[in-house]
């Protein structure tokens, strides 16, 4: 199980790769909203299908 800080680690990642610059309070906003979609996002993932079974690869 990942922790706080690899929660936060990770969330730094994804928005320094979206290229977001926000403020003390959006980020604190948006980083509540992305914690509470993470069970979505990662059963959204378990249904996808591995890279070798897509058959236009």
């Amino acid at each position: 199980m990942k922790t706080m800080d690899d929660r936060r680690a990770q969330f730094d990642a994804e928005c320094r790769s979206a290229g977001l610059t926000l403020g003390a309070r959006d980020y604190d906003l948006l980083y509540d909203m992305w914690l509470d979609w993470l069970p979505e996002r990662d059963r959204l993932r378990a249904t996808m299908p591995e890279p070798e079974d897509e058959p236009w690869r």
